[in-house]
This record gives C-alpha cells, sequence and structure tokens, in this order.
C-alpha cells in the first residue's frame, strides 16, 4: 500500500484504452502510475494527492480489442466479444456504450 489510511476518501478513477485504437490513453494511464509510484514521499503535491484520494486506475480496458488494433487492424476500435445477430455474427461491441441497462433489449 502506498499512502495513508484515511478512511472514505473520495476516489479516482481513470479508465484507458476503451477504444482499441487510441493507443496513448494507456500509455499516458501507465505514465500516470508511474508517477504516483516513484514521485510518492518526493514530491509533496503527488504525496498530497496520494493521501487524499483512492485511486482505480484500469490501463487497458479493451485489451483484446488493443492487441487486435495493434497487430491485425490499426484502425479496429471495438472488443473482440463475439455477438449473435438476427442473420450472421458480428465481432465486437463498442466498450464505452455496451454496459448493462436493457442490452439487448427491445426498446
Amino acid at each position: 500500500m502506498i499512502g495513508s489510511y484515511v478512511p472514505y476518501k473520495p476516489a479516482i478513477f481513470i479508465d484507458a484504452g476503451i477504444h482499441a485504437r487510441e493507443w496513448i490513453a494507456p500509455a499516458v494511464a501507465l505514465y500516470i502510475i508511474s508517477k504516483l509510484i516513484t514521485e510518492y514521499g518526493k514530491n509533496p503535491n503527488i504525496t498530497h494527492m496520494v493521501d487524499t484520494f483512492d485511486w482505480y486506475i484500469v490501463p487497458v480496458a479493451n485489451p483484446d480489442g488493443y492487441e487486435y488494433s495493434m497487430t491485425t487492424d490499426r484502425l479496429w476500435r471495438k472488443t473482440r466479444s463475439r455477438n449473435i445477430t438476427v442473420n450472421k455474427w458480428c465481432v465486437g461491441a463498442d466498450a464505452n456504450r455496451n454496459w448493462g441497462y436493457r442490452w439487448g433489449g427491445l426498446f
């Protein structure tokens, strides 16, 4: 654990790499993690931020799509999950919009 224990601290949540082809976001998330770890106790601003907030950082929220965009299709944006549609298989979903609320339902 880095930082001091404070019950019920406010949280900072950072997710990156939701869209597979947006490669800079995971690099920035990893940079933030690195700075929080290496500067804690040295930089008073970083130390204060770590002590004040609970940090939740997801560097690559769509690892399958991210890898696919790196190796196969540079402009691939979605996940690599398989979805059954009316007539065929459809690969991928937009992870930035595919949440549980009424997913797959009729509106």
